[in-house]
């Protein structure tokens, strides 16, 4: 099964329904946008992982290469490190997790992802910021799919 920042504006499961009738607190364009390297964040919480990573016995495969994004960083910030905690929870001992970046695109995959439909619902606060800042996504039973810019 795959995460993947991929450009695409349609689902193929559904996950996105809210079922309160309150507004989202992103609702509006973001503010203060600035420029934010992807690969030091998932740096960072790769190295802060380490420990779930050796106890889950997860095989990582991640090259770090420069990718900047523009955002609001703190938004941004929480979509990376909510997708990546979805993958890390989701992989089954000895899964190995993949983690791209190319293109404006990041992807978070694993062939062998342990989730439900019900689980994707934990990541409704991430659709959402997705669509403020305009990107691109995509559900499949294998991948999160999320394209940035250009």
């Amino acid at each position: 099964t795959r995460f993947t920042a991929a450009s695409s504006a349609s689902t193929s499961m559904s996950l996105i329904s809210r079922t309160d009738s309150k507004a989202s607190s992103f609702d509006s364009i973001p503010e203060n946008i600035e420029e934010i390297d992807i690969s030091q964040l998932i740096t960072q919480l790769v190295h802060n992982s380490a420990n779930v990573l050796n106890f889950k016995k997860i095989k990582l495969s991640y090259k770090p290469q420069m990718m900047i994004i523009k955002g609001n960083r703190e938004q941004i910030i929480d979509l990376v490190t909510r997708l990546y905690n979805f993958s890390l929870r989701h992989s089954n001992q000895n899964d190995e997790l993949i983690i791209e970046l190319n293109h404006h695109k990041i992807t978070f995959s694993n062939n062998n992802f342990n989730y439900l439909d019900d689980d994707l619902k934990t990541l409704n606060d991430c659709i959402e910021i997705i669509k403020r800042h305009q990107y691109h996504y995509s559900f499949t039973n294998r991948s999160l799919s999320i394209k940035i810019g250009a």
